[in-house]
């Protein structure tokens, strides 16, 4: 079928595959060539006489295994870098299965402790119990709508960072999805908008202010058009109680309330800031621009100052959107927070009340349900949906094969794919794309 090799005097010392078969073999479902070889790169996916990805061997490299703790490597095979944030980088990682590999993927946060600044934005002088707020934070949240985190670990030989094991969003963030499309139809931003709106009351009804909303920090469970929303990145967050008052600085001007940049010691805020960056966040999805940036001699802070923005386009494409969907962002826009619509409210705007858009979500939820149990009855979303109440199946773990050699009936009947662990590799050179800023 194929062989596997590893050059011992390149660098980096490459590993290649070289097709020995009559049927064709495929790496990520391009065909490598009979007698050719092609450099093979961590988490490849190797099919024999097929394209199939679903059907055949995913490969990994523990060649450097040692970079990481021990801890984390007895749980989880580090991948490539799929992403890089303020604070560190964002690995792929599979779990360990018992004498393999189980298919399950997660995203590993690398939190580096030195990156954090001493000043900037974040006015807290002890930064590493900013890491561990966070931490207690996310381990706290069960949502369907919020990246859940499913480990943290830390080693005593790694001092300098920690890793959050996070679940893994495979749809890109929010950002690209609007960038790609320009803007999005009303109807499309409306459903994203309920979905950010019901985990923003989970937060807030639970004392937590994200305090860092933005497209960016909003990721995709899926590529699919109509996909769930994840909320994520809690590096801002702080615990309040509804009578809390806050005085850090954090967030991303271009989605900051006017009361943030207007902060002293005598100027505080609450949980109203979030739902400020709730209306920067569908005033974009809608126009497919920020409601707020330099001009002239005018700053950007300038203008959210004085809540300084308009629905006038030259294109006009304010007009294909309903009064109802600027009233709503008009009202979250306000800049004072006493005037400013609360979590509730917003859920209550009648451009919210929409019996086809509420019955799509709770559908995208059932789809979940009912892959765990068919049989499961119909929850009502609103007014506290809990993650609990949809748990997604464990997936199986996969049959190893040392040979290489692959069933195609089994697969075709059980949907496996073959994954080889251990064997040689390399990470390559995968483009870096930053998820979060």
């Amino acid at each position: 079928y194929f062989s596997l090799y590893r050059d011992q005097l390149g660098s980096p010392k490459e590993v290649y595959l070289k097709d020995l078969s009559f049927n064709g073999t495929y790496i990520n479902g391009r065909e490598v060539g009979k007698n050719k070889k092609s450099v093979l790169r961590n988490t490849d996916r190797i099919t024999l006489a097929t394209k199939d990805t679903a059907k055949g061997f995913r490969f990994f490299d523990n060649l450097n295994k040692t970079e990481w703790p021990g801890k984390l490597s007895k749980k989880y095979i580090m991948t490539k870098q799929i992403g890089e944030g303020a604070y560190g980088e964002v690995r792929l990682a599979f779990k360990q299965g018992k004498g393999s590999v189980s298919r399950k993927s997660f995203a590993v946060k690398i939190l580096k402790m030195k990156n954090f600044p001493s000043t900037a934005l974040i006015l807290n002088k002890n930064h590493q119990q900013q890491i561990i707020n966070e931490i207690q934070l996310m381990k706290a949240v069960k949502h369907p709508f919020i990246i859940r985190l499913e480990d943290v670990i830390d080693d005593n030989d790694f001092p300098e960072k920690i890793y959050l094991v996070l679940e893994l969003a495979e749809g890109g963030d929010f950002f690209d999805f609007v960038s790609s499309r320009k803007r999005l139809p009303e109807q499309l931003a409306k459903f994203y908008f309920y979905q950010l709106a019901l985990a923003i009351q989970y937060l807030h009804n639970r004392g937590i202010t994200h305090r860092d909303i933005k497209l960016e920090n909003i990721l995709l469970e899926t590529n699919a058009e109509e996909s769930r929303l994840k909320l994520t990145d809690f590096g801002m967050s702080k615990l309040a109680a509804d009578t809390t008052k806050m005085t850090t600085m954090c967030g991303t001007k271009t989605y900051m309330a006017p009361e943030l940049l207007m902060i002293s010691s005598t100027n505080t805020y609450n949980k109203k800031v979030d739902l400020w960056s709730m209306g920067v966040f569908l005033f974009v999805s809608l126009g497919g621009y920020p409601p707020f940036w330099d001009s002239g001699n005018i700053t950007m802070e300038q203008k959210i100052v004085k809540g300084a923005f308009s629905f006038n386009h030259p294109e006009k494409i304010w007009e294909k959107n309903s009064q109802d969907a600027k009233d709503l962002i008009s009202k979250l826009l306000q800049m004072d927070p006493t005037k400013r619509l609360d979590i509730t409210e917003t859920l209550n705007h009648p451009w919210l009340q929409d019996t086809e858009l509420k019955n799509k979500v709770t559908q995208l939820l059932e789809n979940e349900q009912n892959i765990c149990s068919p049989n499961r009855n119909k929850r009502k979303i609103e007014n506290e949906v809990d993650e609990e109440n949809f748990v997604l199946p464990e997936a199986k773990t996969p049959r190893f094969n040392p040979g290489f050699q692959f069933d195609d009936k089994h697969a075709q009947e059980n949907g496996e794919c073959e994954e080889l662990e251990g064997l040689c590799g390399t990470s390559g050179d995968d483009e870096t794309r930053t998820i979060s800023h």
